[in-house]
């Protein structure tokens, strides 16, 4: 009876120290989980924080970047629509001074033919062969003369008129003709600076887009 109560005691003990050594193991078993968790937890931290950094870094310095090459391109193609406006002005300009010219030209030599014809007609009409006045009454062959020298005068005159009439015409077909084709050239000159002007944005968008 005493030896199964000294046993059941020093199987108490030997119990309660081996809980003991189990439970002291555990809490350092713990202790030490939680100690290289917390270190784990607080490196992971930092190494995010510091990739956090680093990525808003890179990112602000690539919008930086991306700004400023929009704002050159921008600036880029600003330049170069006011060239292609400048030089589209200045040709509008010397077209429209030729144009001017040409007419100013075409409205003198016009006048002048006027002007030369009206004298032509004048000294016609005042030196007529046979006919001093021009009023005489017995021209040879006719009974007064002086209605056949209205007549060829009339008939003078109307040849004139119709010759500066489709001189006038053939002038003014010339002139809208040219004033057609520059018309046309000028289209097509901005169209094409149009065209031209598209493609290049659209190729740097593309090329702001592959690099974002």
């Amino acid at each position: 009876m005493r030896e199964k109560e000294e046993l059941s005691r020093y199987t108490y003990r030997e119990k309660e120290e081996l809980s003991r050594y189990t439970y002291r193991e555990k809490e350092e078993l713990s202790r030490y989980t939680y100690g290289e968790k917390e270190e784990l937890s607080r490196y992971t931290y930092r190494e995010k924080e510091e990739l956090s950094r680093y990525t808003y870094r890179e990112k602000e310095e690539l919008s930086r970047y991306t700004y400023r090459e929009k704002e050159e391109l921008s600036r880029c193609t600003y330049r170069e629509k006011e060239e292609l406006s400048r030089y589209t002005y200045r040709e509008k300009e010397e077209l429209s001074r030729y144009t001017y010219r040409e007419k100013e030209e075409l409205s003198r030599y016009t006048y002048r033919e006027k002007e030369e014809l009206s004298r032509y007609t004048y000294r016609r009409r005042k030196n007529y062969p046979g006919i001093p006045t021009g009023r005489r009454k017995n021209y040879p062959g006719t009974p007064t003369g002086e209605g056949r020298t209205i007549q060829v005068h009339l008939r003078e005159k109307e040849e004139l008129s119709m010759y500066t009439y489709r001189e006038k015409e053939e002038l003014s077909r010339y002139t809208y003709g040219e004033k057609e084709e520059l018309s046309r050239y000028t289209y097509r000159e901005e169209e094409e600076l149009s065209r031209y002007i598209y493609g290049e944005k659209e190729e740097q968008s593309r090329y702001t887009y592959r690099e974002k």
